[in-house]
Formats: C-alpha cells, sequence, structure tokens
C-alpha cells in the first residue's frame, strides 16, 4: 500500500504498519480574478452606494430629529428653530454619544465620504442661513438701522482680519505657511 506522506520513523518492517499519519491532499481553490462587488464600487462622486446609503440615513435622522423637536417646541408655544437645534444637540455627543456610541459612530463617522459630504451640506445650509437673514434684515430695516447694521458687519469683517494679520506679523516662525528663500 503506498502512502502519499509519512511522519515519524516505521516502527517495524511491515508495510501497512510504516506510515504512522496520511496527509490527505485537499484539491486547490480554483484561483478566479476578484471580481468587484457593486456596492463597494465609488460612483461618479467618489461614494460608493454603502456609503451613500449611510449619508441618505444620517440625513434622515437629522430632519427627524430636527422637525420632530422643532414640532415640540412649537406645541409647547417656543419658537420651532430652537427646536430644531435642540434635535441637533440632541444628535451629538452628548446625548446620542452617551446613550449610543456605536449608532452615532455608524451614522456620524469621523472620517471619510459620508463626513465630507455632511460637512458639505453644513457650509451650505449655514450660507443660505446667513443669506436669509441678511435678506431679511436688509428689507425690514430702515435708514439708522441700515448704517447700523453696516458698521457692525464692517468691524466683524475688518477687526478679525487686523488682529489675524498682526498676530501673522508678530510670529512669522510659527505661521504654517512657507517662505520662498530670498
Amino acid at each position: 500500500m503506498a502512502a502519499l506522506s509519512t511522519t515519524g520513523p516505521a516502527r517495524d518492517g511491515n508495510e501497512e504498519n510504516d506510515v504512522h499519519h496520511v496527509h490527505h491532499a485537499r484539491p486547490a481553490r480554483p484561483v478566479c480574478p476578484a471580481r468587484p462587488v457593486r456596492s463597494v464600487r465609488p460612483t461618479r462622486n467618489g461614494m460608493t452606494a454603502i456609503e451613500t446609503i449611510r449619508l441618505l440615513a444620517a440625513l434622515a435622522v437629522i430632519c427627524a430629529a430636527a422637525h420632530g423637536c422643532g414640532f415640540l417646541f412649537g406645541a409647547l408655544r417656543q419658537p420651532p428653530v430652537i427646536g430644531e437645534v435642540v434635535g441637533g444637540i440632541l444628535l451629538g455627543p452628548s446625548l446620542l454619544g452617551l446613550v449610543a456610541p456605536e449608532a452615532r459612530a455608524a451614522l456620524f463617522p469621523a472620517s471619510g465620504a459620508v463626513t465630507s459630504a455632511l460637512d458639505a451640506m453644513y457650509q451650505l445650509g449655514q450660507l443660505l442661513l446667513m443669506f436669509l437673514a441678511g435678506a431679511e434684515l436688509r428689507i425690514r430695516a430702515g435708514g439708522r438701522e441700515r448704517r447700523t447694521g453696516a458698521i457692525v458687519a464692517a468691524a466683524g469683517l475688518v477687526v478679525p482680519f487686523a488682529a489675524g494679520a498682526g498676530i501673522a506679523v508678530l510670529v512669522p516662525a510659527r505661521s504654517p505657511v512657507r517662505r520662498a528663500p530670498r
């Protein structure tokens, strides 16, 4: 009887007892090139289908919390916008992160495409909010109120810019901008 391989020495001269352990060779799995799964391939915007679903789920949860808290605050005769802000706070690390950190991490990851998309939407929303607030003030404001608003807006832009420029001049060694050698 022929064996595939043996381990250890034979105990006696008998061929049947020469093999202590026979290693049975398993047939090798056919090597196939990996086929990409559609849900993991990036789309034209750079996000995978799973990331897109996570983004839409995060947006749905944000909208539900904001509208729900806004409705609740409206029923309590409070400004609904305050309820919407409270709804956003409840989804942050103060409540959702404390109660269910895994759910918060799944909905709002710390980095990646979902975070980048949420950040871009946040920036766009903030821009639109400022635009609408300014447009509303412009309609209501009279002559004297417009002048006061212009002074406050100019001071809000000029003072921080001047302070930043002054600090950059005073502390050039800590500036992240590298200057070209002269």
